[in-house]
C-alpha cells in the first residue's frame, strides 16, 4: 500500500476539517486483496470510534492480480529450454496489468521477452519518465528471456 497524495485544507497550524489521500493497492491474491480492503475499512472505523470523526473509505477495484496459470508455466519453461533458450525466473513482482483479466477466465501465462544486443533506453509516454528496459539476444535473434515467477510455483 502506498499513499500518493494528501490533500488537505488549513495552514501548519491549524488541523483541517478534512483530509482527501488516494493510493495504490497491490497484491499477490485476490484473497489478499479483500483481507487488506477489509482491514482499512476496520482501521479507519476504529479511527472513528475512537476521535469523534467520520471516514469515507472509497476503494476501487483496478485490475485482478496477475496470477500464471502453473501448468503453463512449466509447459513453456520445459519447451524454451528444450529449444535452448535462457530462462530466467524472476522475483514475485505485483504487475497492475489489464492482462489480470484473462487470468481471470482463462488459463495464462505472462513473460517477458529479451530481443536486443544490449540494454537500451526507452521513454515511458504514460508517466514520460526514462527507464531502462534489459534486453538480450542470441545469434539466431530474439528468445524467451524470462518467465514471471508466479505465486504457487517453486523457482527452478
Amino acid at each position: 500500500l502506498s499513499i500518493g497524495r494528501v490533500e488537505a485544507g488549513g495552514a501548519t497550524n491549524i488541523v483541517p476539517d478534512e483530509i482527501y489521500m488516494e493510493g495504490t493497492l497491490r497484491t499477490f491474491d485476490e484473497r489478499e486483496r479483500g483481507i487488506i480492503h477489509r482491514r482499512i475499512e476496520i482501521i479507519a472505523a476504529d479511527i472513528d470510534a475512537r476521535h469523534g470523526v467520520k471516514t469515507e473509505v472509497t476503494i476501487g477495484r483496478g485490475y485482478p492480480c496477475v496470477v500464471n496459470d502453473e501448468i503453463l508455466v512449466k509447459q513453456a519453461t520445459a519447451l524454451a529450454k528444450a529449444e535452448k533458450l535462457k530462462v530466467e525466473m524472476l522475483p514475485l513482482r505485483t504487475t497492475a496489468e489489464d492482462f489480470g483479466f484473462y487470468c481471470k477466465q482463462y488459463p495464462s501465462l505472462f513473460y517477458r521477452l529479451g530481443g536486443g544486443p544490449k540494454p537500451c533506453k526507452f521513454l515511458r509516454n504514460d508517466e514520460k519518465t526514462e527507464t531502462t528496459l534489459r534486453k538480450r539476444s542470441t545469434e539466431d535473434g530474439p528468445h524467451l528471456d524470462h518467465i514471471e515467477h508466479v505465486p504457487g510455483i517453486p523457482q527452478q
